[in-house]
């Protein structure tokens, strides 16, 4: 969905836009009296997580929240992925008075749009908890954010798949299927197990 589609259908349920961002609009919606962010390019490209997460704010959909609390700290999971205009998308599994996200051309610079819209979005409802993000990476995200640590060929005698296979992954030119995906989760976990075993002298 595009997101001139999604603020069509927000506008026709009763939401209208209140500002400009940094980055993104800020909407309100009268069903659920609070303030959520929308992207601000009309040919953006909305992915199903981010669509969920707008709808939960607005109350326009209905998706499963799943937050993790601390004592101090709310450690909050988020969805990064790639969209099919090669942007990324970081994106919160929170249900608050006030709702926020990240995008950016690369996961750091989604991330790090995600805490500006963060600090946004607290300076607007001060009572809003401290949060730890923690991510989950669609297969694109996790290559394009790991690359710059490891490169493919070392990838691909971790994993056994490909470099020209993980670079399709890497730019979206092919998505991998479940069972790629587990054997690139397991290849990358067996390693950090093996390195979480090394001593040095």
């Amino acid at each position: 969905m595009r997101t001139i589609e999604l603020k069509r259908k927000l506008q026709k349920a009763g939401c209208f836009f209140l500002e400009d961002g940094k980055n993104h609009e800020w909407w309100y919606s009268p069903i659920t009296n609070q303030r959520f962010q929308v992207p601000r390019h009309a040919n953006e490209d909305i992915r199903t997580p981010l669509q969920k997460y707008i709808g939960k704010q607005s109350g326009v959909n209905l998706c499963l929240i799943i937050i993790y609390n601390n004592i101090n700290v709310m450690k909050v999971k988020v969805i990064v992925e790639k969209n099919d205009n090669g942007n990324y998308q970081a994106v919160p599994q929170i249900n608050e008075k006030i709702g926020f996200f990240g995008m950016g051309k690369t996961v750091l610079a989604a991330m790090d749009d995600l805490q500006n819209s963060y600090q946004e979005a607290k300076a607007m409802e001060p009572s809003l908890p401290e949060m730890e993000f923690e991510c989950e990476y669609d297969t694109a995200s996790f290559l394009q954010y790991f690359k710059g640590k490891m490169n493919l060929a070392d990838l691909q005698t971790i994993t056994g798949i490909s470099r020209k296979q993980l670079n399709h992954y890497v730019t979206g030119y092919r998505k991998p299927s479940p069972k790629t995906v587990r054997r690139i989760q397991d290849g990358i976990r067996k390693f950090a197990e093996e390195l979480g075993r090394v001593k040095l002298v």
